[in-house]
C-alpha cells in the first residue's frame, strides 16, 4: 500500500514538472481555425471490399502522387484495376494510369489551345 502511495506521488511530481508552455488564446484559436485533416483514400477492390489509405498530408498535389503510389501497389497485389476516390470528393477514379497531374494556369492552358488550333489548321492543308 505505501509502495502505491509513494508511485502516484513520485508520478504526480513528475507530471507537474513536465507541463507544455500554455498559448495565449489568440494562438490557439488561429490554430482551429486553420486545421486541415489529412486526405484520406478510399479503394474499392473488384470482390466489393473497401480500404482505406490516410495520406501524411493534407495538399492535394501531395496527397495525389501518394495515392498514386498506393492504388499502384493495391492493383499489383490484386491484379486487377481498382476504383478509389479522395472521401472529400463524389469523383471516382479508375486504376492508377489515368489520373495525371496538371500543373498548368488556366492562361497557359488557353494559349495552348488557340496554339494548337492555328498549328493544326496550317499544316493540314
Amino acid at each position: 500500500m505505501k509502495q502505491a502511495l509513494a508511485l502516484a506521488v513520485v508520478e504526480e511530481d513528475c507530471m507537474k514538472g513536465a507541463t507544455e508552455p500554455k498559448l495565449n488564446k489568440y494562438q490557439e484559436l488561429y490554430e482551429l481555425l486553420t486545421y486541415k485533416p489529412k486526405k484520406k483514400v478510399e479503394v474499392i477492390l473488384p470482390n466489393g471490399k473497401r480500404e482505406l489509405f490516410w495520406c501524411t498530408t493534407h495538399e492535394k498535389k501531395q496527397a495525389l502522387k501518394e495515392s498514386i503510389r498506393f492504388v499502384a501497389s493495391v492493383e499489383k497485389r490484386e491484379g486487377k484495376t481498382v476504383f478509389w476516390r479522395f472521401t472529400t470528393e463524389n469523383i471516382y477514379r479508375f486504376g492508377q494510369d489515368h489520373v495525371t497531374l496538371q500543373n498548368k494556369n488556366l492562361i497557359k492552358q488557353a494559349f495552348s489551345k488557340v496554339k494548337d488550333f492555328f498549328y493544326e489548321e496550317i499544316y493540314e492543308d
